[in-house]
């Protein structure tokens, strides 16, 4: 099964008439949003503002939304993520990628949305699976019940990050993952995690000789996503 192109992965922009128009859009001081071309690819666009909030780089913000004992430490959040994963045998990397992403393991963390916990779990998701989402552990739970969910609806891992974070209704609207600077970013963090990506960082690493495989290739042997999914790396040009 073909896939979206992984270049959504690492950047908004491909190629350099894709350049030139970000740094005009940046020169007139108007904002970036990506959208998702007829070709699968991701490419900037203008907007005014984003339409979606959730955690961001600096965490989700925290409030005193759940009663009970303070915050977890970060280090027992991570065990319990991934030991409530292998009890409900569903990809523990994947999940902590996105445990990491949604909440960088604030059991606290509560988004502008109201999404709370671990997994950033929203009340209406919570009810659904049945689960207390102020306890730690039952909002791990409903997370990963409501990603395996979406694997057996999806099985594209780009669009179970997508629907994860946006909804099921805006990843259907797009044909895709919607075209939310936030949604993309997240699904861009997960996966690069997931994977062992590094960020680009300006910094080259081809210490090894110019003839080795790429680190993050290596890395990404370590972490098949069995789900029939097949990664397709575009490097030039559209799908075939």
């Amino acid at each position: 099964m073909r896939g979206p192109a992984l270049g959504i992965l690492l950047a908004y922009v491909t190629g350099p008439q894709a350049l030139a128009g970000e740094a005009a859009m940046i020169a007139r001081g108007r904002a970036l949003e990506a959208v998702v071309s007829p070709s699968g690819k991701v490419v900037p666009a203008p907007v005014a503002g984003s339409e979606v909030e959730r955690a961001t780089e600096g965490g989700a913000k925290k409030t005193e939304s759940c009663p009970g004992p303070g915050p977890m430490p970060a280090s027992a959040a991570r065990d319990l993520v991934e030991r409530i994963a292998h009890e409900e045998n569903f990809y523990p990397d994947f999940v902590s990628a996105v445990a990491r992403a949604e909440s960088r393991f604030q059991s606290d963390a509560v988004s502008p949305r109201g999404a709370i916990g671990l997994m950033q779990l929203e009340p209406e998701t919570a009810k659904h699976y049945g689960v207390n989402i102020c306890d730690p552990a039952d909002n791990v739970r409903g997370g990963v019940r409501f990603l395996r969910d979406l694997h057996s609806r999806y099985r594209n891992p780009l669009f179970i990050l997508a629907a994860y974070n946006v909804g099921e209704k805006a990843l259907v609207e797009h044909g895709g993952i919607p075209p939310f600077p936030e949604t993309v970013n997240f699904v861009a963090a997960v996966v690069n995690d997931f994977y062992d990506w590094p960020k680009i960082d300006g910094k080259t690493r081809d210490d090894r000789g110019s003839g080795a495989a790429p680190p993050q290739i290596e890395s990404a042997k370590d972490h098949n996503w069995r789900s029939g999914f097949v990664w397709d790396l575009e490097q030039n040009g559209d799908q075939e």
